[in-house]
C-alpha cells in the first residue's frame, strides 16, 4: 500500500513537472510539487522522487537548487545515470558568472561513463 501512494504522490509530483517545462508555474505550484515528491519519497526506496525534485527545480528555473539536490543524490548513488545527467543540465544552466564549469565536465565524463552511446547525443555546451 504504502508503494501505491509513493507512485501516486511521484505521478503527481511529475503533472508538476510537466506544467514547468511547458511555461513558468508559481510559487505555489512549485512548492506544491516539491511537497509531493518529498512525502513519495519518504514512501519510497529508490531516488527517482529526489531525482524528480531535480528536474522540477530545474524546469522551474531554479538550476542552482536543482544542482544542489542532484549532488546529494550522485553522492548516495554514485552510479546513477539519471542523477549525473540532470545534474549537468542543471550545472549548464546555471548563469556563467556562478556555473562551475569543472563540476560540470565531472558529471558530463560520468554521464558518458554510465552511458557510453550518449557521447552521440549530448555534447559540451559552447
Amino acid at each position: 500500500m504504502l508503494s501505491l501512494r509513493s507512485v501516486e504522490l511521484e505521478s503527481e509530483g511529475e503533472a508538476v513537472i510537466v506544467r514547468a517545462q511547458r511555461g513558468p508555474i508559481t510559487a505555489d505550484e512549485l512548492n506544491r510539487g516539491r511537497s509531493l515528491l518529498h512525502r513519495a519519497r519518504r514512501l519510497s526506496a529508490d531516488q527517482g522522487p529526489r531525482i524528480d525534485e531535480g528536474v522540477l527545480l530545474d524546469s522551474a528555473r531554479r538550476p542552482e537548487q536543482a544542482a544542489a539536490v542532484m549532488e546529494r543524490v550522485v553522492e548516495d548513488e554514485p552510479d546513477n545515470f539519471d542523477a549525473w545527467m540532470v545534474l549537468y543540465l542543471a550545472l549548464i544552466d546555471v548563469d556563467d558568472e556562478a556555473r562551475d564549469t569543472a563540476r560540470a565536465a565531472e558529471a558530463l565524463r560520468m554521464v558518458r561513463s554510465l552511458n557510453p552511446l550518449s557521447r552521440r547525443v549530448i555534447r559540451p555546451p559552447g
